[in-house]
């Protein structure tokens, strides 16, 4: 995102993404958003950002419209709670593709349980998140499921960052374990960092 001052004294905005990963739909939506918060901070600057509004009127309707009439009988289900409600359903369907890597729900429902134990030795969980960072998607995504399974919330990190943009952001979230590959430790000593591939849970380290 863009943001400059036109010659005519207004401000001009521009958003640049790729089309291969996301709907100019979606972008003309996200546009609309931040325009709405934009709109409000200046109507009253004093208003909280969270207090805002950044629904269009059409938006707010199509929500009410599918909202059930009694939403205490709503059955919400966690990320890992999908997980294996899939591998019932499904074991042997492929769950994650990348090039020639392929894994079935039972496979990655096993590497993330296994994954999900090495991380609660290590305090990630309800209470600790974890940072993601990886130039893997695969890996990415096992990270995540592994994160879920123990109960946890992640923070993906971008890789094409500079090492001292990466450091900025975590040090905003605080307290936060990062999970990555080896070839970033080095850049991450002041943080509590690990290579995601090399964790096993205490009980098979002992083994």
């Amino acid at each position: 995102v863009e943001l400059g001052d036109a010659p005519d004294g207004s401000i001009y905005g521009r958003i640049e993404y790729s089309t291969l990963f996301i709907p100019t739909e979606a972008v003309e939506r996200m546009a609309g958003h931040f325009c709405a918060i934009l709109d409000a901070a200046a109507s009253d600057a004093a208003l909280p950002i969270e207090k805002m509004d950044i629904l269009s009127p059409t938006e707010t309707k199509r929500l009410a419209d599918h909202q059930p009439a009694d939403v205490s009988q709503i059955r919400y289900s966690f990320v890992a709670e999908m997980l294996d409600q899939a591998v019932r359903a499904h074991p042997d369907r492929e769950a994650l593709v990348f090039g020639t890597q392929r894994l079935t729900y039972t496979e990655l429902h096993r590497i993330a349980q296994e994954k999900a134990k090495a991380l609660r030795s290590l305090g990630i969980g309800p209470k600790k998140p974890a940072a993601l960072l990886f130039k893997d998607p695969l890996q990415r995504c096992i990270a995540a499921w592994s994160v879920w399974a123990a109960g946890g919330a992640i923070a993906p990190m971008d890789p094409e960052y500079p090492v001292e943009r990466i450091n900025d952001c975590l040090r905003q979230i605080g307290s936060v374990a990062v999970l990555t590959e080896q070839e970033f430790l080095a850049g991450l000593a002041g943080h509590e960092a690990f290579a995601f591939d090399k964790l096993i849970a205490t009980d098979e380290a002992q083994a």
